[in-house]
């Protein structure tokens, strides 16, 4: 199963590269999603560059010279999870950020990396992560339960895991690992006072 880092971003060079990678602050992961006139849809253009984000209808995702064209065109949709989907208009492909680099436009719900967040940055942009879920529960029991279900969905809708199963889930007590510290050899600590 993917793990996706809490830092895939977006990433969009001047010439014309996209990829999804770890945050570095540089201006290739700096964006102004524009309302463009017309359509009432979203524009995702660099911050420092002519480059804009688009998608094909084949699910193809580049970055291109500004051209109005309806693969330049996207709506912006708040999911019940706290994530963004950035879905274009015409042709319903909706961007994810694989955790391998690529950035591709896929069927909405066909994959968990089309989950986003659009971030404010220092610079007055926006950049756009991959959305990091996390697990609250109130109870030990309760959280290996919300896990497993996760990792069912997961493991349901990602084509590249076909097949597998989760076979158990645990949330052990992080206690064991610093115990084994403790007691690890070669270790040596300093004597008390």
């Amino acid at each position: 199963m993917y793990r996706i880092p809490p830092a895939t971003v977006l990433d969009m060079r001047a010439n014309g590269a996209l990829r999804a990678g770890a945050y570095d602050g540089t201006q290739g992961q700096s964006f102004t999603i524009v309302r463009q006139s017309g359509d009432g849809s979203m524009g995702i253009r660099a911050k420092y560059h002519d480059r804009v984000l688009n998608l094909s209808s084949s699910g193809q995702a580049s970055a291109v010279a500004y051209a109005g064209s309806q693969s330049q065109s996207f709506t912006i949709v708040d999911q019940p999870d706290g994530s963004t989907l950035i879905r274009n208009k015409y042709n319903n492909r909706c961007l994810a950020l694989h955790p391998d680099g690529r950035v591709t436009g896929e069927t909405e719900g066909s994959s968990p990396f089309q989950c986003l967040t659009i971030i404010q940055q220092g610079d007055g942009s926006q950049g756009i992560r991959s959305f990091v879920y996390y697990l609250v529960a109130d109870s030990l029991a309760e959280a290996e339960s919300r896990t497993a279900a996760f990792c069912r969905r997961v493991l349901a809708a990602v084509p590249q895991p076909a097949g597998w199963k989760a076979a158990g889930v645990a949330a052990p007590l992080v206690v064991p690992f610093y115990e084994r510290l403790l007691v690890a050899p070669g270790r040596s600590w300093p004597e008390s006072p």
